[in-house]
């Protein structure tokens, strides 16, 4: 997708085990590549406006994408573990983490965090 255009004309993205998102058309025809994780990708959101995708990966990073240039415009710094992703409605993003397994291996370190 290019943008709110592809997404409200039914365009898609999907994250992968390989660390990219992958863009479609309403088609199911590629659309385009985001590469930029180390590991597989957990979670996408789209802005409200449908300019940006933010994605979400095991390898403790979460990135803004924009569409219409299909490059990353801000890495959301490094966290703990998987993250996920949420796009407010009031533009900021909220991302939060599975946190960091102790020596009894117990997830401790959860992490929310709201960036604007």
């Amino acid at each position: 997708p290019s943008g709110v255009g592809e997404f409200k004309a039914g365009g898609f993205a999907a994250g992968s085990l390989d660390g990219r998102v992958r863009l479609y058309h309403a088609d199911s025809t590629a659309a385009g590549t985001l590469i930029g994780h180390t590991a597989g990708v957990v979670d996408l959101a789209l802005t409200q406006d449908g300019t940006r995708l933010v994605s979400g990966s095991w390898d403790g990073s979460a990135i803004v994408w924009d569409l219409a240039t299909k490059a990353a415009v801000a890495e959301l710094g490094k966290q703990e573990n998987a993250v996920c992703v949420a796009a407010l409605e009031n533009g900021n993003i909220a991302t939060g983490s599975t946190g960091q397994k102790n020596d009894a291996g117990h997830h401790v370190d959860y992490r929310v965090r709201i960036w604007a």
